[in-house]
């Protein structure tokens, strides 16, 4: 039963393309086959008909009104509105109904109705492939569906001009699907995304869906297309998909040669913008024949515009509400595929800081945003390590993500914005929080303590610090300074940032590192010692004492070590710890046996006081 109703829409479509006047009544045949009660097999043939056949109506311009249709048009209506004026003041006479009569008797010319008459079905083909696309639960169908309404979309173009009508009816059709096939943003992504204008006009899409969800009403005046009435649930669904449309856009500038979908570049109607020479711009347009086009581009052929649209696209989705998994992907991509190719990444500003406060793996990759605002852009951001310190918990060891934190307070500690107070109050946290911290933790946190004290020699007094008598007073900490400044002007340092010949004395027994002070800078860690770290050479693991063991080398010259990758050691754990020491393999075999005979169970008669044995 299914075979030959396929075969007769086949039928239809084949007379339709070879007698498209005397079979246009196929159109609404085909049309109604695109039902959601039809068969998927028999929408995907209705589609594909109905799309060659307006592909070659399109490229006959038989949807365009010609020029001489359009001034019969223009007089027409120029002479009813007089006629209609007319009326206004005195009684409509015979005469002037004759009048009118004549004009629509001349706009009802049969080639006229005819081409009226496709448009409206027309229309009606492009209100199905919005339909399918969300209604459809059938891949296939959302796919075909999609296709053939970007071919209209090119085809559509006027003057090689990009119609982003259709394209954004698409967008905003297929967002509404309740069970969206991701083979459609695949397609995207792969077929349509490299060309210029529609990652523009996707990029224009995005931003203006994603203000209209923001503000609850459409930004145009008209019904919301993706409705501001929806759940929440369904607005974190529709801003989760415009946030993976941004990701598969990646840059604004991809690398290759620039193309476009409609045509324009390849037809010589417009070119890529390109700076050129004010000399050189006079004599291209005195020259007869130049093309005004050719020379500034399109709108979606400007780098400036595609930039600017990249820019509104991004800030416009993260101020949605993300979920969390969605909003650490954001910030995750924001560093080096985001941030280097904002119009004014300095917009970011007020997003990250917020973020901060999240904490956890949050707060980290939005302080590696600020991180690149303040080395890269000029953002005067003076917590930073203030906010970095506070996040280092105890809890980061058993994170899920432990990893990833880890490794970006990695990269910030090695900035040369770290004074040597400030890099000698994360040295002294890490250690306290290596006697807590399982042990895959211990041993990233004694690598820590290395690279800190390696890249800060005025930080080494920590190792070796002198111990006093009781009367005498405990060093204090440097006064707090801007981040930026060198270590060789902090206090403490001598000009060329080596530690002082002679450090103060801390009394034995105490310890003046403030541990719960927020600030690092007045946590006056620099008058401290690492005994916790001397601590773990007892450690009830036998890697985390060996670990400690990169403390004792010499640190005069830091040419003689190496920085330890934190990297390697972050996502350790307990059965990465089992798993090393079974691969370890045995030099000497423990075995039971004694070189001399067992003779008391214990070697000396005073093992215990008032007991012989």
């Amino acid at each position: 039963m299914v075979q030959p109703r396929l075969t007769i829409l086949q039928q239809l479509g084949d007379e339709l393309l070879k007698q498209p006047l005397q079979k246009a009544n196929n159109i609404t045949l085909l049309l109604k086959s695109t039902a959601h009660t039809s068969s998927q097999d028999e929408v995907l043939v209705s589609i594909k008909q109905l799309q060659l056949f307006f592909l070659a109506s399109l490229e006959r311009e038989e949807l365009v009104l010609s020029s001489k249709v359009q001034l019969r048009s223009i007089l027409a209506c120029i002479h009813a509105c007089k006629k209609a004026a007319k009326t206004m003041f005195s009684t409509l006479l015979p005469e002037h109904h004759a009048a009118i009569t004549k004009v629509e008797a001349k706009m009802a010319a049969p080639e006229e109705q005819h081409a009226a008459w496709l448009r409206t079905q027309y229309s009606s083909y492009l209100g199905k492939l919005q339909q399918l696309l969300i209604s459809s639960p059938h891949p296939p169908v959302q796919v075909a569906a999609f296709v053939a309404g970007m071919e209209a979309a090119r085809a559509s173009s006027t003057r090689f001009h990009f119609n982003n009508h259709i394209f954004d009816s698409l967008l905003q059709a297929w967002l509404r699907n309740k069970h969206p096939s991701p083979e459609v943003s695949a397609r995207l992504a792969s077929k349509y995304l490299p060309h210029a204008d529609v990652r523009f006009y996707l990029l224009r899409t995005i931003a203006a869906m994603a203000e209209c969800m923001q503000s609850g009403s459409s930004s145009k005046g008209g019904p919301l297309p993706v409705a501001s009435q929806n759940k929440k649930p369904q607005r974190s669904a529709v801003a989760m998909k415009l946030l993976d449309f941004l990701l598969q856009v990646g840059t604004p500038f991809p690398a290759g040669e620039m193309t476009s979908w409609c045509g324009a570049i390849e037809a010589g109607q417009t070119a890529m913008e390109t700076k050129v020479p004010p000399a050189k711009k006079r004599r291209l347009d005195a020259e007869p024949g130049i093309k005004k086009a050719a020379l500034e581009g399109a709108k979606w052929a400007k780098l400036s515009q595609q930039k600017r649209a990249f820019t509104d696209a991004w800030l416009a989705v993260l101020r949605l509400p993300l979920p969390l998994p969605d909003l650490r992907r954001a910030l995750a991509h924001l560093p080096d595929s985001v941030i280097p190719y904002l119009a004014q990444p300095l917009l970011l500003s007020d997003f990250l800081t917020c973020s901060v406060d999240a904490g956890g793996l949050t707060g980290m990759l939005a302080l590696h945003g600020i991180f690149i605002l303040v080395t890269q852009h000029g953002l005067e951001y003076p917590h930073f390590f203030r906010r970095l310190y506070a996040l280092l918990t105890p809890d980061i060891f058993t994170a899920r993500h432990r990893a990833r934190f880890l490794t970006l307070a990695d990269i910030f500690l090695s900035s040369g914005l770290v004074p040597a107070y400030t890099a000698a109050a994360f040295a002294k946290r890490f250690a306290r929080l290596s006697l807590t911290a399982p042990p895959a933790g211990a041993i990233t946190c004694t690598g820590f303590v290395h690279n800190l004290l390696r890249r800060h020699p005025a930080c080494q007094i920590l190792l070796h610090r002198p111990s006093a008598g009781a009367g005498a007073k405990p060093a204090t900490a440097p006064p707090a300074k801007p981040p930026g400044q060198a270590d060789a002007t902090d206090p403490g340092l001598t000009a060329n940032g080596s530690p002082p010949a002679a450090a103060a004395a801390v009394p034995a027994g105490h310890d003046p590192y403030d541990e719960s002070e927020p600030d690092p800078a007045r946590s006056q860690a620099l008058g401290s010692s690492l005994w916790e770290v001397e601590s773990l050479r007892d450690h009830y693991c036998p890697q985390v004492a060996a670990s400690v063991s990169l403390l004792d080398r010499d640190f005069s010259d830091p040419r003689k070590t190496l920085e330890i990758s934190v990297s390697q050691y972050a996502a350790g754990s307990y059965a990465a710890i089992i798993k090393q020491e079974l691969d370890t393999r045995l030099k000497k075999a423990p075995i039971a046996f004694h070189a001399q005979p067992v003779t008391a169970l214990f070697s000396t008669t005073s093992a215990i006081a008032g007991f012989t044995f």
